[in-house]
C-alpha cells in the first residue's frame, strides 16, 4: 500500500478521472495484524476505540469472526493494491483521506485485491473513493461504510473483466447513504447501480457519462432512494446537478425522489431514452435544462410536475 503525496483535482473539462499517484513510503506494519487464523484482527492495544464508550467495538464478518474496531482513524491519502494493503486496515473505522481502489499496477508483482473483507469495520472515508481498476467481487466487504465526503469516482475500468458471476455492481457499498461530493460514473462495464440502494443524498452532482457507446449502463432503478442532489461546476464552471449521457439507457427511474436542484440538468446522447417520466417529481430547477440529440424522445410530458425553471428550457436535435 502507497500513500501519495497528493492527488491532481477532477478534471470534467475532459469528463475523465484523472488520478496520479506518488510513492512516499511503506505501511507501518503495526496497524494491525491477523491474531490467528480464524481471520480475527487486532492491533494489539485493549481498547482503542474512540467513542464515548468504554467498550470495544467490533463487527462480525462474513465468515462469522468478529473484527475489533479499535484502531480509530488512519491518515491518509492511501492506494490499496493488494490484500497485504487490506489487512493492515483491518480495524480501522474513519480513513482521514482520499482512498484508491486499484490492482493494476500491483498485478504486475502478482498481487491483486481478492476482499475488502477485513475492512468490515470502516464506517467514513472523508475523502474521494475511487474504484479500479477493480472487479465487483473484490469490492464487497465495505458494507459498514456509510459516508465518503469527497467525490465517489467510478472510471471506465470498473467493474474489470475479472467479473465471472451475477454480482451487482455495487454489492460492496450497501451501506453507503451520503457522497459529501459527487457521483462520476463512467464505468463501460456495470449495467446498474444496483448494490447503491442506501444512498440518500449527493452533495455535488450525478454525472453519467460513460464515454462508450458499448457501455452497458440500463437502469438506474438502484438509486430510488436518492432525494437530494446538490452541484458543483461545469467546465464552464455553471452549476450542475444531472448529467446523463449514456447511450443504452431506456428510462430515467430511480430519479424518482428528486424534487429541487439547485444546478442545470443536462441530458443528451440519450438514443434509447423515450421519455423522461423518471424525472416526474422533479418542481425546480434553478438553472437550464438542456435537452440534447436523444433521438427516441418525443414527448416533455415526464416533466408534468416541474413548475419553476432558472434559467432556460433547451431543446435541440
Amino acid at each position: 500500500m502507497k500513500s501519495m503525496l497528493e492527488s491532481p483535482p477532477l478534471s470534467l473539462c475532459c469528463w475523465s478521472l484523472a488520478i496520479a499517484v506518488w510513492a512516499v513510503g511503506c505501511w507501518n506494519n503495526s496497524a494491525g495484524s491477523d491474531t490467528d487464523d480464524s481471520g480475527v484482527y487486532s492491533d494489539g492495544d485493549a481498547d482503542g476505540d474512540t467513542d464515548a464508550d468504554d467498550d470495544t467495538d467490533s463487527h462480525t464478518d462474513a465468515d462469522g469472526d468478529t473484527e475489533l474496531c479499535d484502531s480509530g482513524t488512519y491518515t491518509g491519502p492511501v492506494v490499496i493494491e493488494s490484500d497485504e494493503d487490506v489487512n493492515a486496515l483491518a480495524g480501522y473505522t474513519k480513513i482521514s483521506g482520499s482512498v484508491q481502489l486499484m490492482t493494476m499496477g500491483a498485478a504486475m508483482n502478482g498481487a491483486h485485491i481478492t476482499t475488502l473483507a477485513p475492512l468490515t469495520c470502516l464506517q467514513r472515508i472523508d475523502g474521494d473513493l475511487t474504484l479500479g481498476p477493480l472487479s465487483a467481487q473484490a469490492l464487497v466487504g465495505l458494507d459498514n461504510l456509510s459516508e465518503v465526503t469527497g467525490n465517489l469516482n467510478v472510471p471506465w475500468s470498473y467493474p474489470t473483466i475479472e467479473d465471472t458471476d451475477d454480482t451487482a455492481p455495487f454489492a460492496g457499498l450497501a451501506g453507503l447513504e451520503t457522497i459529501g461530493g459527487s457521483l462520476l460514473f463512467e464505468s463501460w462495464g456495470a449495467d446498474s447501480f444496483d448494490g447503491l440502494e442506501s444512498l440518500s443524498a449527493i452533495g455535488g452532482m450525478l454525472l453519467i457519462f460513460p464515454e462508450s457507446n458499448d457501455a452497458a449502463l440500463s437502469s438506474l432503478e438502484a438509486l430510488s432512494n436518492l432525494t437530494s442532489l446538490g452541484q458543483a461546476p461545469d467546465i464552464n464552471n455553471r452549476p450542475l446537478s444531472l448529467y446523463v449521457r449514456a447511450s443504452k439507457l431506456p428510462s430515467l427511474t430511480g430519479l424518482e425522489g428528486l424534487a429541487e436542484l439547485e444546478g442545470s440538468v443536462e441530458i443528451l446522447h440519450c438514443n434509447a431514452l423515450e421519455d423522461l417520466s423518471g424525472l416526474g417529481s422533479l418542481t425546480a430547477v434553478a438553472r437550464d435544462i438542456f435537452l440534447y440529440r436523444n433521438d427516441q424522445l418525443s414527448s416533455l410530458s415526464g416533466l408534468g410536475s416541474l413548475e419553476t425553471v432558472g434559467g432556460a428550457l433547451r431543446v435541440s436535435g
